[in-house]
């Protein structure tokens, strides 16, 4: 009943507005919210904002991506400092603090960029994960020191994006490629895998070598992994250790491997190690 309401555009949105604040089925709430959302977030008020992110849930009526332009709108609006403190609460949802990361993330200036890192200080691994996404992909270095402590993180997620966010921020230091090579001969398989997407970053002759070691590691993840630093690296003595190990490999680790060899070099010798050769 609440979505043919928001059917009948503005002349529905009294009584829309009457059940979000009355209705006690959330999803109800999250329906009703969503033809009002463009004016709250063009009025940019902290009542109007709370009620957003108190009340946003997914559901048919309410798309991720409409919570994250809705957010970038309370930021124009209403100023980045409505996010303070937000990305860390633990009674906001998830998935609400997730639109909240990429709307600032997608937000200039560096106010937008210091209540970012706020995700930073949250305890739910996947904001942290989500925040450290996101700052990558705004290609900041204002989270560096921020990152050591991250790359011991219990979460495995958490602790393998730490881990590549520190070796893209870190090429050029020769002590830190030290740590990856060793990283790469760690028991653990996380570390292992997070070591080949630093390796590939890094693209240095010693970086390339131990990368391409991986590839025989015991661990499928961790040889899957490889092949994306490979990718990422694109280095041209990789065609050769790739084509070698072909005939040897079975599934999915054998298409890949091929799908790799046509990205390096333009060329499709097919399956077969002797024709790359």
């Amino acid at each position: 009943a609440t979505y043919a309401l928001t059917l009948f555009g503005a002349r529905a949105h009294p009584k829309l507005q009457k059940i979000l604040k009355t209705a006690k089925n959330p999803l109800s709430r999250s329906t009703a919210l969503a033809p009002l959302l463009p004016e709250m977030a063009a009025g940019g008020s902290k009542a109007d904002f709370k009620t957003t992110y108190e009340n946003l849930i997914l559901t048919y009526k309410v798309h991720r991506p409409l919570g994250v332009e809705t957010f970038k709108a309370f930021a124009e609006a209403g100023g980045v400092s409505l996010f303070e403190k937000r990305l860390a609460d633990k009674k906001i949802s998830v998935e609400v603090r997730g639109m909240m990361i990429t709307a600032l993330e997608e937000t200039p200036g560096e106010e937008a960029l210091e209540t970012l890192m706020g995700g930073l200080k949250a305890k739910t691994p996947r904001i942290l994960y989500e925040t450290l996404r996101a700052l990558a992909r705004r290609g900041t270095n204002a989270h560096l020191s921020a990152l050591q402590k991250l790359t011991r993180h219990k979460d495995d997620s958490v602790r393998h994006e730490a881990l590549i966010s520190k070796a893209r921020l870190s090429i050029g230091d020769p002590d830190f490629l030290e740590d990856v090579i060793d990283l790469a001969k760690d028991k653990d398989p996380i570390e292992r895998g997070a070591a080949a997407i630093s390796l590939g970053e890094l693209k240095t002759p010693d970086a390339m070598t131990a990368l391409h070691g991986l590839l025989e590691d015991d661990e499928y993840t961790v040889r899957t992994e490889a092949l994306i630093g490979i990718s990422i690296a694109r280095h041209r003595s990789s065609i050769s250790v790739l084509a070698s190990r072909l005939d040897g490999l079975k599934g999915a680790e054998r298409e890949r491997t091929h799908r790799e060899l046509r990205l390096l070099t333009g060329q499709d010798q097919g399956l077969s190690s002797r024709r790359w050769a």
